[in-house]
């Protein structure tokens, strides 16, 4: 019981991370869509096929997908924040 709560727990924050990476990589472009997939696709695997459903799986239809996106946004603006700090042409053209 306890290595599937792990494993589930190591699916929910997989989901996370990436949009946490996507965000950071593509800014606003298809963020809410992308995000909301991988949140309820990773509460699908995680939460009904690995833990066998229940409550909780059911509270993470919308709260997993919720939580994905604000990390999405996150990445968002911590990329937003990168390519501001970043010049945008680095050639070494004289």
């Amino acid at each position: 019981m306890q290595l599937r709560e792990e494993i589930s727990l190591a699916i929910q924050i997989g989901a996370m991370l990436f949009a946490l990476i996507y965000g950071i990589a593509r800014g606003n472009r298809y963020l809410a869509p992308v995000c909301l997939f991988a949140g309820l696709v990773a509460n699908l695997v995680a939460q009904q096929i690995i833990m066998g459903g229940g409550p909780g799986a059911a509270v993470g239809f919308v709260l997993l997908p919720i939580y994905a996106w604000i990390s999405g946004g996150v990445g968002c603006l911590i990329g937003r924040l990168f390519r501001k700090l970043t010049p945008a042409n680095q050639s070494n053209a004289p």
